[in-house]
C-alpha cells in the first residue's frame, strides 16, 4: 500500500517550493547534568517509569528532497528485573532509506554513577537474510537504574497520515510531542481518547509549531475485549495545506480516487481476452444468480492463482498473473472488476483498516486508515476479501467490517474514466449468518458410568470459515486429527468412537453448512452422590467464558463478529428413573436498547414420556458495546457460564 500512497502523494506536491533549510532539531542537546532526572518516591514502587519522553516530527526541504527529521528522547526508571530485561538493549531504527544523524545514550546508577555511550558503542547483529540490526547494550543495570537515550532519524517525509500512540503500560512523566514544518506547510491532527488539543507556537515566523505537553500520563489498564491500540491515548496527524501554492485538502480520498480506479479497473485488449478465458473456465455464464457468479469466479481465481502480500506492477499485470499464477490483492480486484463489468455486475472498491488496531475516523481523512483493499457488490449487499485465499464473498476478515471505509466508484463519461469516493460504514454480517448449532441425543451408558452422546454440529459463516475450506488441503491423517479436534473441545477426557464431516472444501463455504456427526462417551459429566446420579448436562455445550470485572468498567467492549448459538439436548430418561432440579435449566437473560434485544441467553426444557428436551439459544447482534451497556452484556455472557454449571439429578423412582 505504501507504494500507492507514495505515487499519489508525490503528484500532490508538484509546485512545492524546495530549498535547503536550517532545522530546529539540529540544535537539540540533552541536559549536561544527567542527575537532574530522578524518579519521584511516589512512583518508585512501579516496575518501570518513563521519566521523560520527547518526540519531534520535523518536516523540511533538503535541496529537492522533502524529508522528516524524527527525534526521539527517553529517560526511564527501571524498578524491576523485568524492566531491566526489557530495556537492556535499545534498538535503533535504521533501514535502507533511513539514517541516524546523532544518537547518544547513558545510564545513571542508583548511587549517581554516570556511564555515557555514543555512536562508537553501537552494536550490530545480522539475521539469516543478512539484515543488520543496530542497538545499544546497557551493562551493569540494577534495580533503581535510569537509562536515557536519544536519536535523530532522517527519513523520507511521512505526512499522509501518521499515528502516534502515546499511552502504554508504563506511567509517564514530562511527555512532549511536537510537529514542526516550514511556514508554508500546515499540518492538522485528530486527538483520540482524551488527547485534547495541541497548542501553536507563533513566535517562530519561519516555521509552524504544534505541540502537546503532559506532566503525567497514567499507564494503560487492559480490560477484557478492549483493544489497546484503539483505546489508548493517541493522535493522528497529516499535511493539510500548502500556502505556497494554495493547495488545500492535500491528503483526501478524492485525490486518490482516479488513481485507484484506473489502476484496478482499466483493461486493455489483452486483459479482456484473459478475463474472458477465466469467465469461461469458471463456468460463470451457466449461472443466473449474480452472487453465485461472483462466488464461482472468486473460488476459481483463488484456487488457480496464489495471492501474496506484496506490491509491484507485475502483480497487477494480468498477462503476468495468467502466466505465473501469482498476484496480489489489487491484481485480484482488477480481474474481478473487469469480469464484473463484462457480466453487468455493479461493484465498488474500498479501503479500510483492522478495527482491532485502528478505528477508521469518518471525519478525518488519513491514508493510515487505508490499509486493506476490499470489494463491495451493492446489488447483493456483500463484501469480498481479495487478501484471504480461503475467504469467499460475504465472509471477510471480521475485524475489517463494522468499521468505516473509503468507497471508490468507477465513473464513465464517454471514453473518459474517473473515480469518485465516499466514506461509508460497513455493516457486519448478521448473527444468524454465523450460526453454531449443536443437536445431541444423550443417554446413560450400560453401567451408568458415563453419558453416551450422538452429536450433530452445524456451522455457518465465521464458525465454518475456521475449518471448512481447508479440508481439501489435508491428507487423511490430518483429516482424522482435525475431525477429533472438532469434538474434543467439549471435554478432553471424552472417548470418541466416530467422527464424520460433510460439506467440506473451499467451494462449500457460504453455500452449505459445515456438518460434523460424532459419537462419544464422557464419564466426567456423571458423578454419584448417595442415591442420586449427578448429570452435568450443562457441560455438553462446551467450556464457556465467565467475565469477571473487579473494578468499574472504563472501556467499551469490542468483539469479533455477530453470532448465534443453538443447542438441543435430548436426554433419554432410563426406565424406572426420574429427574429433579429441572428448574435450574431455565435461564432467561436479555440485553436490549431502544432498537430491541441485542444479546440474549435463553434456555428451557420440556419432558415428553421418557425424553427430556433442553433448548438453548444464545445470540449477540452487536460487536461494539458502550461502557453503559457492559453490565447487561456481561450478564448474557455469564448466563452461558451459569448454564455450564447446570446439574440434573437422576434418581430411582
Amino acid at each position: 500500500m505504501s507504494k500507492l500512497f507514495l505515487i499519489v502523494s508525490t503528484l500532490l506536491f508538484i509546485g512545492i517550493s524546495s530549498f535547503s533549510q536550517d532545522f530546529y532539531t539540529s540544535n537539540y542537546v540533552w541536559s549536561s547534568d544527567p542527575l537532574e532526572i530522578s524518579c519521584p518516591d511516589s512512583l518508585k514502587g512501579e516496575s518501570e517509569v518513563n521519566l521523560l519522553k520527547k518526540i519531534i516530527a520535523e518536516y523540511g526541504y533538503n535541496d529537492d528532497e522533502f524529508i522528516e527529521r524524527y527525534l526521539y528522547h527517553r529517560a526511564a526508571y527501571l524498578g524491576s528485573d523485568e524492566a531491566i530485561e526489557r530495556n537492556n538493549r535499545i534498538y535503533l531504527p535504521v533501514a535502507n532509506d533511513e539514517a541516524l544523524e546523532v544518537t547518544k545514550a547513558r545510564t545513571i546508577s542508583p548511587d549517581g554513577k554516570v556511564i555515557e555511550l555514543d555512536e562508537n558503542d553501537i552494536n550490530t547483529s545480522e539475521d539469516e537474510n543478512g539484515n543488520l540490526t543496530y542497538y545499544y547494550a546497557f551493562k551493569g543495570l540494577v534495580k533503581g537504574s535510569i537509562i536515557e537515550y536519544f536519536y535523530i532519524q532522517i527519513i523520507p517525509a511521512e505526512y499522509s497520515g501518521e499515528r502516534l500512540i502515546i499511552q502504554n503500560d508504563v506511567p509517564q512523566l514530562n511527555f512532549d510531542f511536537k510537529i514542526i514544518s516550514p511556514w508554508n506547510l500546515v499540518f492538522s491532527y485528530k486527538g483520540l481518547n482524551g488527547f485534547g488539543e495541541m497548542e501553536s507556537d507563533t513566535t517562530d515566523e519561519s516555521r509552524n509549531h504544534l505541540y502537546k505537553h503532559y506532566d503525567y500520563i497514567p499507564k494503560y489498564i487492559s480490560e477484557y475485549q478492549a483493544f489497546y491500540q484503539v483505546n489508548a491515548i493517541q493522535v493522528v496527524y497529516k499535511l493539510s495545506e500548502n500556502l505556497f501554492n494554495n493547495k488545500k485538502d492535500i491528503i483526501s480520498y478524492s485525490n486518490m480516487a482516479d488513481y485507484i480506479i484506473n489502476a484496478s479497473t482499466t483493461a486493455n485488449k489483452t486483459d479482456l481476452k484473459i478475463v474472458a478465458k477465466w469467465i469461461k473456465e469458471s463456468g460463470i455464464k451457466n449461472l443466473s444468480n449474480k452472487e453465485d457468479q461472483i462466488r464461482a469466479l472468486e473460488v476459481y481465481l483463488k484456487k488457480s492463482i496464489a495471492i501474496v502480500d506484496a506490491y509491484s506492477d507485475e502483480l497487477t499485470n494480468l498477462s503476468f498473473v495468467s502466466e505465473n499464477k501469482i498476484t496480489n490483492p489489487l491484481g485480484l480486484i482488477k480481474a474481478i472488476a473487469i469480469a464484473s463489468k463484462e457480466l453487468n455486475i455493479q461493484y465498488e472498491i474500498l479501503m479500510t483498516c483492522d478495527r482491532s488496531k485502528e478505528s477508521f475516523d469518518a471525519k478525518f481523512e488519513s491514508y493510515s486508515y487505508l490499509d486493506t483493499y476490499l470489494m463491495y457488490f451493492p446489488e447483493i449487499d456483500k463484501y469480498l476479501d481479495p487478501n484471504d485465499s480461503f475467504g469467499v464473498i460475504g465472509i471477510i476478515d471480521y475485524y475489517l467490517q463494522d468499521n468505516y471505509a473509503a468507497f471508490f466508484q468507477r465513473v464513465e463519461l464517454g471514453d473518459f474514466v474517473s473515480g469518485a469516493s465516499q466514506i461509508k460504514f460497513m455493516e457486519g454480517a448478521k448473527a444468524n449468518d454465523s450460526r453454531h448449532d449443536m443437536i445431541m441425543d444423550v443417554a446413560m451408558n450400560d453401567d451408568f458410568s458415563a453419558l453416551a452422546v450422538d452429536l450433530e454440529t452445524k456451522s455457518t459463516g465465521y464458525f465454518a470459515s475456521a475449518m471448512q475450506p481447508y479440508y481439501e488441503l489435508m491428507d487423511p491423517k490430518d483429516i482424522e486429527t482435525a475431525n477429533k479436534a472438532q469434538v474434543s473441545w467439549i471435554s478432553e477426557t471424552m472417548d470418541i468412537e466416530n467422527v464424520e464431516t460433510k460439506n467440506t472444501g473451499f467451494s462449500m463455504l457460504g453455500v452449505e453448512p459445515f456438518i460434523i456427526n460424532s459419537t462419544f462417551t464422557v464419564s466426567d459429566f456423571v458423578s454419584v452422590a448417595r442415591d442420586k446420579y449427578l448429570l452435568k448436562l450443562g457441560l455438553l455445550i462446551g467450556p464457556q467464558t465467565e467475565m469477571y470485572q473487579a473494578s468499574k468498567r472504563t472501556k467499551p467492549v469490542n468483539s469479533d463478529f455477530r453470532k448465534f448459538y443453538h443447542r438441543e439436548i435430548k436426554f433419554t430418561i432410563p426406565e424406572g428413573y426420574s429427574l429433579s432440579n429441572l428448574e435450574s435449566i431455565s435461564i432467561n437473560v436479555d440485553a436490549e436498547d431502544e432498537n430491541g434485544v441485542y444479546a440474549s441467553f435463553n434456555s428451557s426444557y420440556t419432558i415428553e414420556n421418557d425424553l427430556l428436551v433442553i433448548l438453548c439459544d444464545e445470540f449477540y447482534e452487536k460487536v461494539h458495546y458502550e461502557v453503559s451497556e457492559f453490565e447487561d452484556y456481561r450478564a448474557v455472557i455469564n448466563s452461558a457460564a451459569d448454564f455450564n454449571k447446570l446439574v440434573v439429578y437422576l434418581s430411582k423412582e
